[in-house]
């Protein structure tokens, strides 16, 4: 209405922007917080809201400009510092990210969202200390913030203290991005941890399909407190979990309008290692508890004839993962082990990523299964007929060791929690090993240590292989 009496009110346009944005149409509101920084070239907060826009939609270098005028125009404006921290920090730029946390919270000493960003960009650059003390005074500025209690919780677990790091790890069915991400209303009773003889329990998985697989070795156990067991998960792992102790009972998610089984309790999936009481001593690390369909694996044998080594490669996660710009990396990164002799390399990379094969870098030589991998039973089945999996941090990691198949994971500088620090192996998978980023993005020095080790190994296996044959024709 206000804008039919006063086409060009830039205030109105600027908050008819701000409802679009809330309604998901990002199109809609770019254009009236473009027509309100027109029409009031001189009042910062539509650019401010154009930059968030912008860094939202993962284009925080093009977000950049427009927070840089919005604190030109109004240097005191803290909120605007604080979104200009985060896009910096979405370009790994956390040095000037910092700067502007400190920016935001010189002017306002007391923002939340300021304090608890800065604790997240010095977890980033490895500063832990200063992470705990940042995520600690947010959260006694504002004891009930989830968001604090949840990155605090994150930096716990990284550093082992899961007794705790649990506890705080609670916080995250609380936050905004985990209610839009698994939008439940079930009313059943939560689960507490005790026994439910009689009774019908639903477990729910969340967050992503790595974390799925690694926590469905929880199942023996729940299934050992009592009654029946629904596991409501993902369709793509179906497939994959039929043969698991525990998941007798498996549907696919759920959309939120439909019903859902009869049953008792619920508790979502990442909640039952608090609820057992899990710390770095009694993680359940029995290997394998993912096993591959015969059938399959007889097939994939047939087609998978290599001499030497056979060694599955992934190089790039899920893109919509919000730490994927670090986590993933180029397919180009792997020519440093192209020229290992007895090594056959073969690719399981899905997605856009998966494209990048169709180019080879110059002198590699690879069999490029992706595009046959219909589901993770077939990816499963692949892992069998390989002697190695070497890959980025995603769900293929948490499937090979899960299989209890040797499997190298190349972390970033600033790893997931589950990964812990400062160490090279894996409570969670006895046959795994971690190559971490000694400095933030250096892909080239981790893959220097990845061709070394790669040789070693192969050369031990055509030593023994060698020694064996030397046998056989001396008898």
């Amino acid at each position: 209405k206000a804008l039919e009496l006063k086409p060009d009110l830039a205030e109105a346009h600027n908050n008819l922007g701000l409802a679009f944005q809330e309604q998901g149409l990002p199109d809609q509101a770019a254009s009236c917080y473009r027509k309100a920084t027109a029409f009031s070239p001189n009042a910062p907060e539509p650019f401010n809201n154009l930059g968030n826009l912008l860094t939202n939609e993962g284009k925080a270098d093009k977000a950049l400009p427009f927070f840089l005028k919005a604190v030109k125009l109004r240097p005191d404006y803290p909120e605007a510092w604080n979104n200009m921290g985060v896009a910096c920090q979405n370009l790994n730029r956390l040095g000037h990210a910092i700067t502007c946390y400190g920016k935001a919270l010189d002017l306002n000493p007391g923002f939340v969202d300021a304090r608890n960003n800065l604790g997240i960009a010095y977890q980033h650059l490895g500063e832990t200390n200063h992470a705990l003390d940042c995520f600690r005074k947010a959260l006694a500025l504002e004891p009930e913030n989830p968001d604090a209690h949840f990155h605090l919780s994150l930096l716990l677990l990284l550093q082992g203290k899961m007794t705790e790091g649990w506890k705080e790890y609670e916080w995250r069915q609380l936050r905004d991005e985990w209610k839009n991400a698994h939008p439940w209303s079930d009313t059943a009773p939560g689960w507490d941890g005790t026994s439910f003889h009689g009774q019908t329990l639903l477990i729910r998985s969340e967050q992503g399909l790595g974390d799925t697989i690694q926590f469905v070795r929880y199942l023996p156990l729940v299934k050992d407190l009592g009654g029946k067991i629904i596991f409501e998960i993902p369709e793509s792992l179906l497939n994959l979990f039929r043969n698991i102790p525990g998941a007798e009972n498996l549907i696919p998610l759920t959309p939120p309008e439909s019903s859902l089984p009869h049953h008792d309790l619920s508790v979502a999936l990442m909640s039952i290692p608090g609820l057992l009481g899990t710390t770095l001593e009694t993680v359940p690390d029995l290997v394998p508890y993912i096993f591959p369909d015969p059938r399959k694996t007889a097939s994939w044998k047939r087609r998978m004839k290599h001499k030497g080594m056979g060694v599955g490669l992934v190089w790039a996660g899920n893109p919509g993962n919000h730490d994927d710009r670090n986590r993933s990396c180029d397919l180009r990164h792997f020519l440093s082990l192209a020229g290992i002799p007895g090594v056959q390399f073969y690719g399981l990379q899905k997605g856009t990523a998966a494209d990048q094969a169709n180019e080879l870098p110059h002198g590699m030589m690879m069999e490029n299964l992706g595009k046959h991998l219909r589901d993770f039973s077939d990816t499963c089945a692949v892992i069998e007929n390989l002697d190695l999996v070497i890959s980025v941090d995603t769900a293929v990691v948490h499937l090979a060791g899960a299989m209890g198949k040797p499997v190298w994971v190349l972390l970033p500088y600033a790893p997931d929690w589950r990964w812990l620090l400062e160490r090279e192996d894996s409570p969670w998978y006895p046959t795994m090993r971690l190559f971490r980023q000694l400095e933030p993005g250096n892909w080239g020095e981790l893959f220097r240590r990845v061709t070394h080790q790669l040789q070693s190994v192969s050369a031990e296996i055509h030593r023994v292989a060698h020694r064996k044959e030397g046998k056989r024709c001396n008898e």
